[in-house]
């Protein structure tokens, strides 16, 4: 059985077919490093066990799992120093069942490269602690339920490259000090998260790194802002559904054989001046 297997390091078994519920034995693996069994047909919920492991990649993605993530312990929080989910450096819950807060050590756990949770049924407020955690490179917390405003005061500069947040319950405005803490990223995702407000001039900060921008069918207001023309890296620029004004720079125009940009119903009546969007618009 798998259960004596005591030297196991990898386990992946991800698109097998494999149904029923994960088993929590597993947790009694200790030499278990990576577990992946993503795309399989698994119900029931996260055992709480696999948070005692020496687990660094777990990947339960694209199966039918439900119920809460279970409370982690991070060592941030733990008085020993061998604390078991310090070690994960890449999770993905995506693409499931899963219901109620993230908890809040799942945030925190030091070295956490990559969180997947899209595509849940997760409630709450939107979980701050992942930005206040320099290791997380990819956050994915689309497609959830979750509340509340984007930060609005953020104490360091973070290494996130990829942050989707788009189809949650949000409000409030982009603003504050988001956009300046994260000067590495590539991607930004807010598409309908009832944002509003004006959109800052501090994407100027993004021009090296920013390449895809998507801010379409929330509630933005005010002029396109001059910063987009610094984006020299931008490949995708999604503004639609939102109620700007303007212009679209000549500068922007120019990239157009390297831009796509969507800038569909923008405002009504049309209030966006633009001498090359009917060659963009798709």
């Amino acid at each position: 059985e798998i259960s004596l297997l005591s030297s196991l390091e990898n386990m992946i078994l991800h698109s097998n077919s494999i149904s029923g519920t994960i088993p929590a034995f597993l947790g009694a693996l200790t030499n278990l490093e990576i577990l992946v069994l993503r795309n399989n047909n698994l119900i029931g919920s996260i055992p709480s066990e696999l948070f005692f492991t020496g687990l660094r990649i777990l990947h339960l993605d694209g199966n039918s799992l439900n119920g809460t993530i279970p409370i982690i312990e991070s060592s941030s929080s733990s008085s020993s120093s061998s604390s078991a989910t310090s070690q994960l450096v890449d999770v993905r819950f995506a693409r499931n069942y899963l219901t109620g807060s993230v908890p809040f050590g799942l945030g925190s756990i030091p070295g956490l490269g990559r969180v997947e949770l899209h595509k849940n049924q997760l409630t709450g407020p939107l979980p701050i602690q992942f930005f206040n955690n320099p290791s997380i490179r990819r956050l994915r917390l689309d497609d959830n339920r979750f509340t509340g405003q984007l930060p609005q005061s953020i104490e360091q500069k973070l290494g996130i490259e990829d942050l989707r947040l788009n189809f949650n319950n949000l409000e409030g405005s982009l603003s504050g000090e988001l956009l300046p803490s994260l000067p590495n990223l590539v991607t930004l995702n807010l598409e309908s998260c009832n944002l509003s407000g004006g959109l800052a001039e501090d994407f100027h900060l993004l021009n090296r790194t920013l390449r895809n921008l998507v801010l379409s069918n929330n509630n933005f207001t005010g002029p396109i802002p001059q910063a987009f023309d610094q984006l020299t890296s931008l490949n995708y620029l999604i503004l639609h559904g939102n109620h700007l004004t303007g212009t679209i720079s000549n500068t922007l125009c120019e990239q157009k054989g390297n831009l796509f940009f969507d800038l569909r119903n923008l405002t009504a009546p049309p209030s966006v001046a633009c001498t090359c969007c009917d060659l963009q618009l798709r």
